[in-house]
């Protein structure tokens, strides 16, 4: 059910069973916990954070306030691709990839790995159920035809479980694709400069006074760095 009141919108879930196996936000949010606990790093999950403040920051990611999602990647398909980039490059020890660097310099090479992602060729996919998965990048699977072709594919981890496929970034299409390639590029042009990252992790902190003060030693690193 959806009550609209003077331009913000607010859902509520009756769900008469099991939360745990129905509802599907309750579900995903399990996953994804499970999943940061699979690959047993605290600094996974606050690269998660960062990166998802980030793409808030640049709009290519919907805030709470903006009371609608669009043609934009939601903040739990963020994490799942950082969840992707963290298997394959520090889980399991992924190619000219040295760990490990601090969460500044960390947040940039994610960024900078989706700004060249090949999206036309490769799924993103780094949970099945609650498994995390050796291989988060697959290839997509041919499809009909081009007039259908998904710009972004980022499999529902929920029915991968189920032997299921279905995309959770099929609300990007081609205006919304061509602006989060374009942020994504020149966000790792802004970060891989020195001067202009530890500008922005300044400002990140502000936002994230509580953070701030909650893992003191990791504010520190991602301004410094």
């Amino acid at each position: 059910m959806t009550l609209k009141f003077s331009g913000v919108i607010v859902d509520f879930t009756v769900c008469l069973k099991p939360a745990l196996s129905h509802h599907r936000p309750y579900m995903a949010t399990n996953y994804m916990r499970a999943a940061t606990d699979h690959v047993s790093s605290r600094r996974c999950a606050d690269l998660m954070r960062l990166v998802v403040d980030w793409a808030k920051h640049k709009q290519i990611c919907p805030r709470k306030r903006d009371g609608y999602v669009g043609n934009r990647l939601k903040a739990c398909i963020w994490s799942l691709l950082v969840l992707a980039w963290w298997t394959y490059h520090v889980h399991h020890g992924g190619p000219d990839f040295h760990y490990p660097i601090e969460l500044g310099r960390m947040v940039y090479e994610v960024i900078r790995f989706y700004a060249i992602f090949d999206f036309e060729t490769l799924a993103i996919a780094p949970i099945v159920g609650v498994a995390v998965v050796e291989e988060p990048f697959v290839l997509r699977p041919t499809e009909s035809t081009e007039s259908h072709r998904e710009l972004v594919l980022v499999w529902d981890p929920i029915d991968l479980g189920r032997g299921e496929w279905s995309n959770l970034a099929g609300r990007i299409d081609t205006p919304g694709f061509v602006k989060l390639v374009d942020t994504l590029r020149h966000g790792a042009a802004e970060l891989g400069c020195d001067q202009l990252r530890d500008l922005y992790f300044r400002d990140a902190c502000w936002r994230w006074a509580a953070y701030q003060s909650d893992h003191s030693s990791y504010a520190v690193s991602f301004i410094n760095n």
